[in-house]
C-alpha cells in the first residue's frame, strides 16, 4: 500500500496506517499522531483507497 504524494512526513503516514488497520477512527488516529486538523487523516484514508 502505497500513497504518490502526500504532504505528511513518513513517519506520521506509517503511524496512521497502523491505527487505520487497528480499526480505529480517523478523529482518534489524528490525536494519536498529533495531527492538526483531523481532516488531514480523513484525506490520507481517502488517498489510500
Amino acid at each position: 500500500m502505497y500513497i504518490k504524494h502526500c504532504k505528511l512526513p513518513k513517519n506520521k503516514q506509517i503511524e496512521l496506517m497502523k491505527y487505520f488497520i487497528a480499526g480505529s477512527t480517523a478523529r482518534t488516529a489524528a490525536d494519536l499522531t498529533e495531527i492538526q486538523p483531523p481532516d488531514s487523516s480523513i484525506n490520507y484514508v481517502k488517498k489510500l483507497l
